[in-house]
């Protein structure tokens, strides 16, 4: 028996150059460097030890919202949304801070 989300970090596709962490839904989270107050609404933090700390947020904001959703029609209820959207920022953090760690440590 195996775990649904195994292999998650698979659907990701990072661009270091471009600060960015795709999500094969049509999810893009763009990342800044530091960490900044306020924690955007929806957003997350996420850090490298010995690399660094970023925050990251929908690309293009709410319109980067707007289409996720319009990609995702089977997410009609808030609490559904919601979840949905806090696990990918979660991830988002996860595959970016690892491939910076990885970029630090000189792997591919």
């Amino acid at each position: 028996m195996g775990n649904e989300r195994r292999n998650w970090h698979r659907r990701w596709i990072v661009d270091l150059a471009a600060a960015t962490a795709s999500h094969d839904s049509g999810l893009t989270v763009a990342f800044t460097p530091g960490i900044q107050m306020p924690r955007p609404e929806c957003g997350t933090y996420c850090s490298a030890e010995g690399v660094g700390e970023w925050t990251g947020a929908p690309a293009r904001g709410d319109d980067t919202l707007r289409a996720w959703l319009l990609l995702n029609p089977n997410l009609k209820d808030p609490p559904s949304i919601n979840s949905r959207l806090g696990r990918l920022m979660e991830e988002a953090g996860r595959v970016w801070a690892r491939a910076n760690a990885d970029a630090a440590k000189g792997r591919p």
